[in-house]
């Protein structure tokens, strides 16, 4: 090799090495430009378009390192011992078994009695001992029962303060004080997607950090609650939950308690990649009153609601689907005093809208009896604000009858006994005065049978149910019901309203099928 091809090679490795020490230390640049110090600062980089951020990997995970920094000395390991007659399980107990499982030990049975050691996860909400934890923890707890497990190792016996059986909330109090408190966020601001961590004791397991994202929001209709003004509106995440998360945080990657975790949905009583916690602003309300009184001052409005679908919304004439529908109205209740109605489809409470049965009783029960709130209703083609002063939950409120049923009108000419309704696969038969008197209404229509599969029998119409209205007019025959729905084109609704053999009235929207033949 001559002395130029030699000096050419040097060169071109010389240029190589120079040009790589620039991109490594371009590289370097990007990554430690972007290193997250402080959680508001942005995470992504741009490429090299200008679109499309990408995510930087180690200020990503300095966001989780950051919000377990910020959670996990806030986070207490509870264990509670509750004694119980032999051969009988408290029903708290027999409630949740179901969602997360055996949780619970049973030693040797001692004089008839048998003590179980439970344990669970709490959070520490102020700097003088008061933790928050979830009612079926503590629940049925024994006399000095509640032991609470600090995670500098510091361990305490806990009273028992107050619980709410209704959000499945509870709260303790330990004798410390200038302990670590967590920070609360904003779980209206929750969005599907986000990243968050869950934090507790799972399986014995102290200050454990699982994370993944809110998987859904505003989730009811589960049963995890159990109770009659049991109020369901969970954050669901794919955060990894077992049994001794109950009572602990979910947080957000700013270190912010969003949620306590509270259930798994699960066929073996292990986590199955769904969790639910119950929402910080409402935990708050709850936390706030036990602390103060000893218990929960719930407000309510008094209406029974049921949610709102394509053709219920098109018999009420709505042009979108939305709004829950109220089927009845509490006697002398907040609503009642008000002047909202069955019928009516409440759509927002102060100006937030409500699209679920189990949002609506969010939003009242966030509030404190004897507040006024705006509700918006769509009533008769037209909206209106009808403001509402709402007062403490009673607990045997009386379901109001229904004032506005038709007088008793008999028929000049006589009517067949049964009329089928062959589009809706209904048979009816006229009311007699024995029955009318048994079901206390003065007018309406028996529902004689139901065949099996047509539009009647999927919108829950039952043989012995007294059909009251159609589409908000009374019904004093067979010949009002039927003109109402030959009066319908192929695709329309029409809305009945029915007393169902239990009593109670309800609304139930029917829609007429394309097939007229």
């Amino acid at each position: 090799m001559n002395a130029k091809s030699v000096l050419g090679a040097v060169l071109l490795i010389s240029l190589g090495i120079v040009f790589g020490a620039i991109l490594v230390s371009s590289f370097n640049s990007m990554g430690n430009g972007y290193a997250l110090t402080n959680p508001n600062v942005v995470i992504g980089v741009q490429d090299r378009s200008g679109n499309n951020p990408q995510i930087d990997p180690h200020a990503l995970s300095d966001a989780f390192i950051y919000a377990a920094e910020q959670t996990v000395p806030t986070v207490v390991s509870i264990a509670v011992t509750s004694t119980r007659e032999s051969g009988r399980t408290p029903r708290w107990f027999e409630e949740f078994h179901r969602f997360f499982g055996p949780d619970f030990e049973t030693p040797q049975e001692e004089r008839g009695r048998r003590p179980r050691q439970g344990s669970g996860s709490g959070v520490i909400a102020t700097a003088d001992g008061y933790i928050i934890t979830n009612n079926h923890v503590v629940a049925g707890a024994d006399k000095d029962g509640i032991k609470v497990l600090l995670n500098d190792r510091r361990e305490y016996s806990a009273r028992l303060v107050g619980t709410d059986e209704n959000t499945d909330l509870a709260v303790i109090k330990i004798d410390a004080d200038k302990l670590p408190v967590a920070a609360f966020g904003d779980s209206d601001i929750l969005r599907v997607g986000e990243w968050v961590l869950a934090v507790g004791n799972p399986l014995q397991l102290t200050s454990t950090v699982t994370h993944g994202i809110v998987s859904a929001l505003g989730r009811g209709g589960l049963g995890v609650i159990g109770r009659d003004y049991g109020i369901e509106n969970f954050i669901q995440t794919d955060a990894a939950i077992n049994p001794g998360n109950s009572g602990g945080p979910l947080v957000n990657l700013r270190g912010e308690v969003i949620g306590i975790n509270i259930a798994i949905a699960t066929t073996n009583a292990r986590f199955q990649g769904y969790g639910f916690a119950i929402p910080i602003n409402l935990t708050r309300v709850v936390v706030e009153d036990i602390i103060r009184f000893g218990y929960v001052r719930r407000a309510y409005l008094g209406v029974q609601i049921d949610p709102i679908d394509e053709t219920t919304a098109r018999a009420l004439g709505m042009e979108n689907v939305g709004g829950v529908l109220v089927q009845g109205v509490l006697d002398d209740s907040p609503a009642m005093r008000a002047g909202i109605q069955a019928g009516d489809v409440i759509l927002k409470v102060d100006d937030k809208p409500v699209n679920q049965p189990n949002e609506l009783q969010m939003e009242i029960a966030r509030r404190q009896p004897d507040t006024n709130v705006s509700i918006q209703v769509f009533r008769n083609g037209t909206q209106r604000n009808i403001s509402v002063t709402l007062r403490t939950l009673g607990q045997d409120e009386p379901i109001a009858e229904d004032r506005s049923t038709p007088e008793r009108n008999t028929p000049a000419t006589p009517e067949p006994e049964i009329v089928s309704i062959e589009k809706l696969g209904i048979s009816l038969r006229p009311l007699d005065t024995a029955t009318k008197d048994e079901r206390k209404v003065d007018a309406g229509i028996l529902v004689e049978d139901v065949e099996r599969y047509s539009i009647a029998h999927e919108r829950n119409i039952f043989p012995g149910d007294i059909i009251v209205e159609v589409d908000r007019k009374p019904v004093k025959n067979i010949a009002d019901f039927t003109s109402a729905v030959d009066g319908k084109n192929a695709g329309d609704a029409l809305m009945i309203r029915v007393k169902g053999a239990d009593g109670t009235f309800r609304f139930v929207a029917l829609s007429i099928p394309k097939d007229q033949s």
